[in-house]
């Protein structure tokens, strides 16, 4: 979870001061929403995914509330919009991590391309925590990576699909 938020904070550019504000209204928010929990529930909260959903949910309002207030719209908007596209964002960075010692990383803007490019051929079903690679994903992606990055990226898919059994 810090290793995302390093790149949320690099992405919005926030100062170190900024950085320490939204770590404590991270912190701070997710105390907030254990604590608003009917009495109780916070001991059933291995066994009741309806008060874990509800606690996440609160969490989650309560940090937005208080990125927007702090941050501003532009920042705000920036901050939902990698809330929004977390998944490909997780499968962007295993990319990343595989080619940060080769010759060719990844710029900033292949990745935000490869972001986008993922959540708009996502394939349907449940959520994971990670975007699966496509066909149609690896084909959109050779026009944005090199020769290299693109090899990488269908090993991940590789990996993938062997982790998934498909």
């Amino acid at each position: 979870l810090e290793g995302y938020y390093a790149g949320l904070f690099r992405r919005l550019n926030l100062t170190a001061d900024q950085v320490a504000q939204f770590k404590g209204f991270r912190d701070s928010a997710a105390l907030d929403a254990l604590n608003a929990l009917p009495p109780g529930v916070r001991e059933q909260l291995d066994s009741n995914p309806a008060a874990v959903r509800q606690m996440i949910a609160a969490t989650e309002a309560n940090l937005d509330a208080q990125v927007q207030a702090q941050f501003g719209d532009a920042l705000y908007a920036q901050y939902k919009l990698d809330q929004q596209t977390f998944s490909q964002r997780v499968t962007v960075d295993q990319l990343e991590q595989s080619l940060r010692t080769g010759p060719s990383p990844l710029t900033d803007e292949q990745a935000n391309q490869l972001v986008q490019i993922l959540a708009r051929t996502e394939a349907p079903g449940p959520k994971t925590l990670y975007s699966r690679i496509t066909p149609d994903a690896v084909n959109q992606a050779a026009t944005v990576l090199t020769q290299e990055q693109l090899l990488a990226l269908q090993q991940l898919q590789q990996q993938q699909q062997q982790a998934g059994g498909n």
